[in-house]
């Protein structure tokens, strides 16, 4: 699909900062006036593929066509306008913009389908270990973060954005890809996950390698909240990266026995609660 076509919808229904990467095209949620905490998109999460026209929107769990997308803002609009949301105009936008694709049968699943590629071990070679940067040390010590527990998670520093780097590992330690946070408070993107050769992995949790499947797992959103964690005593803590778990990462939690959430409050964290509770009927949140 065309990624200019793609853009030009999502800003018709609204969304803001908008950006292109090599799979995806990215803004703030659509839907977020009627579906997302204080009707604003905090960090955006969301993004349309460019190859098959589904959207996915981390935060509120939105999953599917472009097309269907546009229908539902359609919708919401009639019980609460939005000005700057102008989903008959994006409904026109796809329309003439596409040629041959019934968006409104694309499957977000099987476009979906996760695919597993490893990271070569050189290409996190070429960061630098975060406790050897006085930038990256001094921003983690900050956060509350010792020594030990930096080479827990082995954190790097990626000195060309300015980001602390958490390696993603699978439970054999392959190397799966990372997530970067900006040490710039200023800066618009502040999370950032990590390519190779355009391809990014979503089955991996955070902190996998690090697991121990016979002991009870908590489960976190974010790299700092595991590091919390382990440092408060409990090491078998999980993070999905994500408030919205992807199927693929909800199912490498089967793996544990007994799995605690501890997601922040709000829309998103409700949605990680629900999902996991849903999946594990004898889970047990904490909050």
């Amino acid at each position: 699909m065309n990624p200019d076509v793609i853009e030009s919808v999502l800003a018709t229904l609204g969304g803001t900062h908008l950006r292109q990467s090599a799979k995806w095209v990215n803004s703030s949620c659509p839907l977020a006036p009627w579906r997302h905490d204080n009707g604003i998109d905090v960090n955006p999460s969301f993004g349309v593929s460019k190859e098959r026209g589904v959207a996915h929107c981390f935060t509120c769990n939105y999953k599917g066509s472009i097309m269907a997308l546009a229908m539902e803002c359609m919708q919401l609009s009639q019980i609460k306008p939005v000005p700057g949301c102008k989903p008959l105009v994006a409904i026109q936008q796809l329309q003439d913009g596409v040629d041959g694709l019934d968006l409104n049968l694309v499957s977000f699943e099987d476009s979906m389908a996760p695919i597993f590629r490893a990271f070569p071990e050189e290409w996190l070679g070429t960061f630098f270990k975060a406790e050897l940067n006085n930038g990256a040390w001094q921003y983690l010590e900050s956060r509350g973060f010792d020594l030990a527990t930096v080479q827990h998670f082995q954190v790097h520093y990626d000195w060309a954005a300015d980001r602390v780097v958490f390696p993603l590992r699978t439970f054999d330690g392959t190397l799966a890809g990372a997530r970067g946070r900006s040490l710039n408070p200023d800066a618009k993107l502040k999370h950032y996950s990590y390519d190779w050769e355009g391809h990014r992995n979503e089955t991996v949790l955070g902190n996998e390698w690090n697991l121990d499947t016979s002991l009870p797992l908590v489960v976190c959103e974010g790299h700092f909240d595991a590091a919390t964690i382990h440092m408060a005593g409990w090491s078998n803590v999980a993070c999905t990266m994500s408030a919205s778990i992807p199927e693929a990462r909800l199912n490498r939690l089967k793996m544990f026995g007994e799995v605690l959430t501890f997601l922040d409050p709000g829309t998103g964290g409700n949605v990680g609660r629900l999902t996991v509770e849903t999946a594990f009927p004898r889970a047990a949140s904490v909050i």
